[in-house]
């Protein structure tokens, strides 16, 4: 199953499963580090350091908080 090649109904369901796991407790998102939306500029340059140029390393999510 790819997600970007599925239906949307294939999607629908998917995202059903996704939640019913999330409130069971089943599935928990990683969070590397939560930081204010005033940084969401240092937020994206973190990310594209760890996936584009590879020099920083994220063991999860960023979030950003309001």
């Amino acid at each position: 199953f790819v997600m970007f090649k599925a239906t949307p109904e294939e999607m629908r369901q998917c995202a059903e499963a996704m939640n019913k796991w999330f409130v069971e407790g089943k599935l928990r998102a990683q969070i590397d580090r939560v930081l204010p939306l005033s940084e969401a500029a240092e937020a994206h340059r973190l990310q594209e350091a760890a996936t584009v140029q590879k020099t920083a390393s994220l063991a999860g999510k960023i979030v950003l908080h309001p």
